[in-house]
């Protein structure tokens, strides 16, 4: 192995540690413990119905898998349903997912942590645009 090799290599294993610890140094913490949460359905129509949930479940979905239906995929759990209502893909229909402030998560059900009085809100959405 030629020196120009060693050093790319050294590289690129430098690089490989700092996107570890970046991954684990940004990434949301849980919370053990009982907890409390708020998640919000808000239909195609505009009517809401709120959900107040108690749980001792890390992630959101441990918390909501009871009301919500979908598949496991590569990426989570893909939610097709919330409370009986079936987004169609075929027509642009899915749920967001979003903070308790209207603002659209950048993880998953499966992926996102509670902490107690978090809230939630699953919103049907139509269009792929945003």
């Amino acid at each position: 192995m030629n020196r120009t090799t060693r050093i790319l290599l050294g590289v690129l294993a430098l690089l490989l540690v700092g996107a570890v610890a970046l991954f684990f140094s940004t990434r949301p913490s849980t919370s053990k413990g009982s907890k409390a949460i708020t998640v919000t359905v808000v239909f195609a129509d505009g009517s809401e119905k709120i959900h107040e949930i108690k749980t001792d479940e890390e992630f959101l979905y441990g918390a909501v898998k009871d009301f919500i239906t979908g598949e496991d995929s590569s990426y989570g759990f893909f939610i097709t349903g919330v409370d009986g209502v079936e987004a169609d893909s075929t027509k642009e229909e899915w749920w967001c997912l979003n903070d308790g402030n209207g603002e659209m998560l950048m993880t998953g059900v499966s992926e996102t942590p509670i902490q107690d009085g978090d809230s939630f809100q699953f919103v049907f959405t139509v269009g792929y645009d945003f």
